[in-house]
């Protein structure tokens, strides 16, 4: 990972992000979705051989979605988890819904990068055991990246066409979760998705990272500005160690 000045913002660095995913996919989005098809149809027959609850339905679609589209990437499946292991961890997670029943079940996809470095300057507590979601540094939901930015939970129950979810749950990971992953290339796509976050304190830990000072300081004392009392002195106590503070008070 480098420092590389990129500043643009997420929806212009789409395109070649989406051209990267095609290319470790083996094609594009549309031929990813028609190997899930594949898969779903073995899945199917074996659900309608078997009727199964809901949420036996769910780790059965963890588990179409790995071996058609995560495992390939070389993404390790743990349970509703898939960690790709390097200097920057790529975590992929589905959620379920704490409100859950066995008639009824709602899950949503969240993904994070774990950049070890950043995670140290913030100070923030050293992860215990196996990294998750929640560890990870730089995070967002499925539904904060669609252009309505709504929350999404796709909802399961004996009913769900099986196959059916397949293709949205895979459609929704490739255009938009792969997509995202794929943006974030070095420590300014991180600051910039930061600003898109609005979370400018780690927007200018991430710009001083990178190098770029100058921004980083700007964007250190818009975060200083907006700090509430309980965070701002460790906020300030950061700032200073980095030289990130400004001229102003």
């Amino acid at each position: 990972m480098t420092g590389k000045t990129n500043t643009r913002a997420f929806a212009v660095r789409r395109g070649r992000s989406t051209s990267q995913t095609r290319r470790n996919l083996g094609g594009t989005p549309s031929q990813a979705l028609m190997r899930t098809r594949w898969a779903a149809r073995f899945a199917q027959s074996a659900v309608s051989r078997k009727m199964k609850l809901p949420r036996n339905i769910v780790n059965e679609c963890a588990s179409t979605v790995h071996q058609a589209v995560l495992k390939p990437l070389g993404y390790r499946k743990t349970a509703l988890n898939y960690v790709l292991a390097n200097e920057w961890t790529r975590i992929i997670n589905i959620q379920l819904s704490r409100w859950n029943s066995a008639e009824d079940v709602q899950f949503t996809l969240n993904f994070g990068v774990f950049i070890e470095r950043l995670h140290q300057v913030a100070e923030r507590p050293a992860p215990s055991g196996a990294l998750k979601e929640p560890d990870c540094v730089v995070r967002a939901r499925y539904g904060s990246l669609t252009p309505s930015r709504l929350d999404h939970w796709w909802k399961v129950n004996s009913q769900t066409d099986f196959a059916e979810l397949i293709r949205d749950v895979t459609g929704a990971l490739v255009s938009y979760g792969l997509t995202w992953l794929d943006s974030l290339t070095d420590y300014s796509a991180v600051g910039a998705e930061y600003e898109r976050q609005k979370d400018m304190f780690m927007a200018s830990l991430a710009y001083h990272l990178a190098g770029q000072h100058a921004l980083a300081r700007e964007r250190m004392g818009v975060a200083l500005a907006r700090a509430n009392r309980h965070f701002k002195p460790r906020a300030e106590r950061i700032a200073a160690s980095l030289d990130l503070t400004t001229n102003q008070g």
